[in-house]
């Protein structure tokens, strides 16, 4: 045995990892920037980032199963996310997304993996992005509060909740400016992961996107006619499919919970430059107010 083996074999149990297993993630939620403890089953974006990383390069894993739920939290978090799964594709693992609900978070996600696949009854809610705003001026005149607002600069808008009654021109500038970056950058990743799915050799534009989107497909079918998916599968059927490329036992694929594989170590996993080695760069994440 090499020294690797020897020490995964020396590994305690909840950190074994069988050979040929599939990393399954219910990916969903917040996806919050700070890590949890080892009895809590949250999706963290640092650690997930962690474990795509680790699964790239454990050679016990030979796909990542990604089931995904309702997204809540921002497009910044969703672009790291398709980056680490996008390194992970080039170990040349198979990497399997499958959606219930696919609105256009969840979409964008998916569309970063190999393959895509929802149910026949799945529901789709493909708009486009949109932006808006709530102001209380006028409840708060009928209350008869006078709200005090301290102000710099006519693109300081977080005191126009409670000073306006509409948004200025200021704001409105602001936030189409957001709303138009997000939503190029999201036709245009839409279609390049469209475009090597379909291997046309054309490169698609933001206007096949925005064509679909247009269309309000409610039908996944017409997804699969599209291209913007694989196919139509149940989870049982993705199963049963993953298990033909692994070593499975019953017709079951072997898997290993998000839960349980992030107590991994980088150096059990093989990832270069663990334990320290020179060139290795840090990252420091912050969250929260800041104060004076």
């Amino acid at each position: 045995l090499s020294k690797r083996a020897f020490k995964l074999m020396l590994s305690p149990p909840w950190r074994r990892v069988r050979s040929g297993s599939v990393l399954a993630v219910e990916l969903g939620g917040a996806l919050s920037d700070k890590p949890v403890n080892a009895f809590s089953s949250d999706v963290t974006l640092p650690q997930m980032c962690s474990s795509l990383v680790k699964a790239a390069y454990d050679p016990r894993i030979a796909g990542v199963y990604l089931k995904i739920t309702p997204i809540g939290c921002g497009w910044a978090k969703l672009e790291e996310l398709r980056r680490h799964i996008q390194l992970f594709r080039q170990s040349g693992k198979f990497c399997v997304a499958y959606m219930e609900v696919a609105s256009e978070k969840e979409m964008y996600v998916a569309a970063a993996c190999e393959e895509v696949y929802l149910p026949p009854s799945a529901y789709i809610s493909l708009k486009g992005v949109a932006v808006s705003g709530t102001f209380v001026r006028g409840v708060l005149e009928k209350a008869g509060v006078e709200p005090q607002i301290q102000r710099i600069g006519k693109y300081k808008s977080a005191g126009d909740q409670l000073g306006r009654k509409d948004m200025s021109e200021a704001q409105r500038e602001v936030l189409t400016g957001l709303m138009d970056s997000v939503y190029e950058n999201f036709t245009r990743q839409l279609a390049l992961d469209r475009g090597a799915r379909l291997d046309i050799g054309r490169e698609l534009s933001e206007q096949d996107t925005a064509s679909m989107l247009d269309a309000a497909y409610f039908d996944p079918e017409m997804l699969v006619k599209g291209g913007w998916i694989t196919g139509l599968k149940y989870e049982d059927e993705i199963k049963s499919m993953m298990a033909a490329r692994t070593n499975s036992r019953n017709g079951r694929p072997a898997v290993v919970g998000y839960r349980r594989y992030r107590s991994v170590s980088e150096s059990a996993a093989g990832v270069p430059g663990a334990r320290g080695q020179a060139g290795v760069v840090a990252v420091v994440r912050a969250g929260g107010a800041i104060s004076r």
